[in-house]
């Protein structure tokens, strides 16, 4: 038996939000970095592996590699730069960028970006990511105005309920509307 390729696996695993993927994924990086694969390994695996594209990993905690995991601490600073790096495509990140989701189109973000929001769909590429307390969406955004951005957004509470994906999107569609206005204050 022989596995899909890893660029095949990563756009699945991206598209779906598959976390068990994801998770295996990540212990692939570990041995191929020369650790042993195991979930200890992805503290110093999965930095290093992000850190080897340029990106700041300072103070990054990684626990798991499905991100389910409460202590799991990395920014949104840093979530946005990589997902930076990300669009650019060097070096292998072309298979994320291409596995990211696209609003009203693909992937998880296929039902999202409706109503006030629509005029967003078809520009917004990204990640999306849940758990009990927080929701969450980081990628690109085509702005309205030809400008590109990284973006990276949570939001965090007990309770916290699907409300907050659509508050979530209002923010990223304003990011589409305002474009390079963002840096303009």
């Amino acid at each position: 038996v022989s596995s899909q390729p890893v660029s095949v696996l990563i756009k699945q695993m991206l598209l779906d939000s598959d976390n068990t993927l994801a998770e295996v994924l990540a212990r692939v990086v570990s041995k191929n970095s020369g650790l042993d694969g195991s979930a200890s390994s992805l503290r110093s695996a999965i930095p290093s592996a992000v850190g080897s594209f340029g990106a700041d990993t300072s103070g990054m905690v990684v626990a798991d590699g499905s991100g389910l995991s409460a202590n799991n601490a990395v920014s949104m600073t840093q979530v946005a730069e990589f997902m930076a790096l990300v669009w650019e495509g060097n070096d292998g990140l072309s298979y994320v960028r291409d596995g990211l989701s696209l609003a009203g189109v693909t992937g998880s973000l296929r039902d999202r970006f409706g109503g006030d929001n629509a005029d967003a769909r078809g520009n917004v590429y990204g990640k999306t990511g849940w758990i009990t307390t927080a929701y969450s969406l980081a990628g690109i955004v085509e702005a309205k105005d030809g400008s590109l951005i990284a973006y990276s957004v949570s939001a965090v509470r007990d309770g916290i309920s699907s409300d907050a994906k659509d508050a979530i999107d209002s923010l990223v569609a304003g990011f589409y509307r305002c474009g390079s206005n963002l840096a303009n204050y």
